[in-house]
Order: C-alpha cells, then structure tokens, then sequence
C-alpha cells in the first residue's frame, strides 16, 4: 500500500510541474517611463544608452508583441537619429511583423506607416512620404498622437513648399506650430526651420529672422544641441543669400564647432551599437537554444509522466487481477468445505451422470472437479483457457438444472462418483 501512495505523489509531482512552469518575473522599467528616456537620450546624442534601455525592456517582455512592437518602433527611431536609414527602415519591418501578432494591429499599421513616412521624408523620397501621409490623413490620424499630426502636416507644408504653393504652405507651417506648441513643444525648432527655408524663398528676411530666434530659443530652453545646429544651418542659408559673407562665416564656425561635439557622441555611439548589436545576436542565439532546451525538457517531462502514469495503471490492473485469483480461489475452497460437510451430513453416495446428456470433455472437468482442482488448474491439465473451462461449466450446469457450482458439488459424491460415459 505504501508503495503505491509513493508512486501516486510522484505522478501528482510530476502533474504539477507540467502545469505550472516555472518563469522569471521581469521588473523593468514601464513603457511610458521607456519612451521618455529615449526621446530625451536621442535628442541629446545619446543614442548608446537608449539602445542599452530598449534591449533590456525587450528581454523583459518578449512574450508580449504588441510592447516589443513599441520597443523596436523607439530602436529605429534611435538609428533615425543616426541618420542610418537603411538600419532605421530594417528595424521598422521587423516590428511591423511582429506587432501584427498583437491585438492592436490596426495602431500597429497606422504607427509603423507614421515612422516610415517619416523616415522616407528625411530621405528626401516625397513621393513615397507622402504616399503614406495621404493614408494616414485619410484615417482621419485614427491612432496617431498630437504632436506626430503636427509632424505629418509640417511634412504636407514642405511638399507644398516644394510644389512653390508657398500661401498654403505658410498656413499649414502655422497650424503645425499650434498643434505642436500644445503637445511636445521641444520640437517646434522643426517647424521654424522650415518656417526660415520658406521665407529666404519668398525673401521676406524679416520673418525669416524671427523665425530663427524663435527656434533657437526653443532649441536652447530644451538644450537641444541638433536643433541648435539645425536653426544655425538655416541662418547661415539666409546669410549666404544675403551676400553677408562674414556673418556666414561667423555662423559656419559656431555650427562646425557644435559638429564636432554632437559627432564625436555620434561616432562613439555608433561603435558601440555595433558592440550592441553582437550584442544582442548572441542574445538572440541563446535565447533560441534555451528555448529549445526547454522545450525538450517539457517533452521528456511530458512523456516521463505518461510512462509512470501507464505504468502505475499496469501495477494496478495487475494487482487488481491477483486480487480477483485471491478471491476464486479462496471461494473454491468454501465450496470444497462446504461439500464435505453436506456430504458427511446427507450421506450421499452416488450420482449416475449418465441420465444427463454430457460430452467426454465435460465428463473429464466433472473428474477433475471431483479430484479437487480450481478451475485455473483443469485449464492447465486439459490445456484449455481458464474461460474454457467456466463455460464448459455453464452448460453443464445448464443441463443439470443447478445455479452454481455449489450446488452442483452437493450433488457429486467425492468419494465414489459413477461416471458412465
């Protein structure tokens, strides 16, 4: 009995951890946390500490496609500000796949659309920018944030600038401001960049000025380092126009001194995303392989289980058959008991079996019934199966008109039985 209270808490053990695999709980940072570190870090040339940022947040929820969406979606924003577009446009397709396994496909599509439109514009591939600004106008933004609106119709503003429709391109540069102003102010040196090129078009140098110092002002509150270079380009544009060459100067030398600082981050940053991305490859590689690992663990686990659940209903199909012989056997022998009592107490003698109809095989059972012998016994000496034997039986209790084979050895005398066959 012992035994078999073993074997049952070895399969309920067995069961267990089946059921509930053991997993290691995450604790990172919360994506909306993520996300601001990231901007703040890209924006300032810090692009090796978002990266190191986003791999730990993916490693964290791998399982869950629609926040490893969101994470690669802020990677390839980290090589956008690289300016290493094809890296950029790479990373976007893998989350693009991978968020369309997440129950939000629909944002997924409208925001994958978003940075490609961005990334394509910034390539100065309009066509295929605005392509992808005309979806997203189209959805009327469905899913798309304030200030990236602002962006899409600074982007509009551009193209129409581009198409020398500057009333309408001045009005959309002034919409995009507003839209901006009131949801992510650190960009509006963007849009008066912009604002800058449009007016050294039209050669309205006064506006262009203020344009400028607008811009720089945002840019220098927020301590945007490329927003500053980007606002001093424009000047330096208008300046050239102007054919104020010792201004232009001036500016050149400010601009290619905050060069060498924000490049210097730059080309470091880029090293060690290289490092990064070996990185993140082995990780990649390890990961696969204890996956792998795992799952053939469970396999063993899972058929380990099943082997000492059959095993168990082996032993107890077996122990449950020797239970039924215990039993027969020991019924048997009542009988016998019972018979040599009936017969001292009756005084039967002889029973002629001749009057009944019986073959030679049910004669020879009745004869080695009469000698004591189960019914496991006669099969072995007549090399018959034991359900042979119990229906042989039947007839011959049949044919007797008795009910069991109690009755029926009450009728035999032991001693000296008559068998005429």
């Amino acid at each position: 009995m012992a035994y078999y209270i073993e074997m049952k808490n070895i399969l309920l053990l067995f069961l267990l951890l089946s059921l509930f695999p053991i997993k290691a709980m995450a604790n990172g940072l919360p994506y909306e946390q993520l996300e601001k570190l990231v901007i703040r870090n890209n924006q300032n040339g810090k692009a090796n500490e978002s990266l190191r940022l986003i791999i730990d947040f993916i490693e964290d929820n791998k399982d869950d496609h629609y926040y490893h969406c969101k994470a690669l979606i802020l990677k390839s924003d980290t090589y956008k500000s690289l300016f290493n577009y094809s890296e950029t446009l790479k990373v976007l397709d893998k989350a693009y796949k991978i968020g369309l396994k997440s129950n939000k496909i629909n944002e997924v599509k409208a925001t994958i659309t978003l940075e490609r439109a961005y990334a394509f514009f910034d390539l100065l591939k309009y066509d295929q920018a605005n392509k992808l600004m005309q979806e997203l106008k189209k959805d009327n933004y469905k899913h798309i944030e304030p200030s990236d609106i602002a962006g899409m119709i600074m982007q509009e503003a551009y193209i129409d600038y581009l198409n020398k429709d500057y009333i309408d391109a001045e009005k959309k540069y002034d919409d995009a401001l507003l839209l901006m102003e009131k949801a992510n102010p650190k960009n509006l040196p963007i849009i008066y960049g912009k604002k800058m090129e449009l007016y050294l078009k039209t050669k309205e140098r006064d506006k262009a000025i203020h344009a400028f110092k607008l811009g720089l002002s945002s840019a220098e509150k927020h301590h945007i380092l490329k927003y500053k270079i980007y606002m001093y380009e424009k000047l330096r544009e208008q300046q050239m126009q102007d054919n104020d060459w010792k201004n232009a100067f001036r500016s050149f030398q400010i601009i290619d001194a905050m060069n060498i600082a924000y490049n210097a981050d730059n080309k470091s940053n880029q090293l060690k995303i290289l490092e990064k991305d070996k990185e993140i490859q082995k990780q990649e590689f390890d990961l696969k392989r204890s996956n792998l690992i795992t799952g053939f663990l469970f396999v063993v686990c899972l058929l380990s289980f099943v082997g000492l659940f059959l095993f168990y209903q082996f032993l107890k199909s077996n122990k449950e058959k020797n239970l039924l012989l215990e039993k027969e056997n020991v019924r048997i022998h009542d009988e016998l008991q019972i018979l040599s009592s009936s017969l001292s107490t009756h005084g039967f003698t002889k029973i002629d079996l001749s009057a009944f109809k019986l073959t030679e095989r049910q004669f020879e059972i009745i004869e080695l019934i009469r000698q004591g012998k189960t019914n496991k016994e006669i099969a072995n000496t007549i090399f018959i199966s034991e359900n042979t034997v119990k229906y042989h039986l039947k007839v011959i209790y049949d044919i007797m008109n008795i009910e069991n084979r109690s009755e029926f050895l009450k009728l035999i005398n032991i001693n000296n039985i008559k068998v005429i066959s």
